[in-house]
């Protein structure tokens, strides 16, 4: 999807009516922000992979104009932490932080993968997602993610990390024989561009038979959104799980790249 879109979202709690979030993300190729104010959900995004800088703060001014707020009325701000595009990832840390800075607002750094399993739940209504982004030179960043009703939010079954998908998927079948999730007849959905770049991914099927395949091309699972960021940035603000701008870390996975904060912080 090549243009920006207006999304529309209305299926968030009553209880959080009194909290204004800002989320932005251009951790991969979709480069998107989102805002949450007066217990409703607005959000912008496009996929315009080498244009992240110059889009991503027009879309915060939009938001929050359309709003009819300025940035010191926001409580928090959430950003992608990564995984991704080593490149995207700094630009939505740097923009976080520096909206951060601005306002004096505290930031949630928010998992890319956590929030591509947030946007399958949102689209297809499962609880149980493996996420694959598409990771270059023949790896994926992967996650497999529970949704937990109980507590109201995600868990980890198996880690992030970045492997190539044949390893991944020997360690997520090792994972499965040891707890026997298949004997409890649950089912996965598949989300993020690992899945289109890698089919062997679905070999899980003929094994276990756990995954199911929606359309791949749908764009609101495909790739993480800020928009899916806002649920789960509710969720640790209430808990003030929140942390300073100085503060702001990526998430590479790759161990080789090290990361540098803003110029004289």
């Amino acid at each position: 999807m090549n243009e920006t879109n207006q999304i529309s979202i209305n299926q968030m709690v009553n209880s959080f009516d009194n909290i204004t979030l800002l989320a932005v993300d251009t951790a991969t190729e979709s480069c998107s922000a989102a805002l949450w104010h007066n217990g409703k959900l607005s959000a912008l995004n496009t996929e315009a992979p080498r244009a992240h800088t110059e889009k991503i703060l027009p879309m915060v001014d939009k938001l929050l104009s359309d709003a009819a707020i300025n940035l010191n009325q926001v409580d928090a701000i959430a950003f992608g932490q990564g995984p991704g595009s080593f490149t995207g990832i700094r630009v939505g840390v740097s923009v976080a932080q520096g909206l951060g800075f601005g306002s004096n607002k505290p930031l949630i750094p928010i998992s890319n993968l956590m929030a591509l399993a947030e946007g399958a739940r949102r689209v297809y209504g499962h609880n149980h997602v493996i996420c694959a982004i598409d990771a270059r030179m023949g790896e994926i960043y992967a996650a497999a993610l529970r949704y937990c009703l109980e507590q109201n939010c995600w868990q980890y079954l198996v880690d992030e990390s970045v492997k190539a998908p044949q390893i991944w998927l020997n360690e997520f079948q090792t994972h499965l024989d040891a707890t026997f999730i298949v004997n409890k007849g649950i089912n996965f959905i598949p989300a993020g561009t690992g899945f289109e770049t890698y089919e062997l991914l679905f070999e899980l099927n003929s094994k276990y038979n756990i995954i199911s395949k929606p359309d791949l091309t749908a764009p609101l699972f495909r790739l993480p959104l800020a928009a899916d960021m806002i649920p789960i940035a509710l969720n640790k603000f209430t808990k003030q799980e929140i942390i300073n701008a100085i503060d702001a870390e990526p998430t590479y996975l790759r161990n080789e790249v090290t990361w540098q904060k803003l110029p004289g912080r």
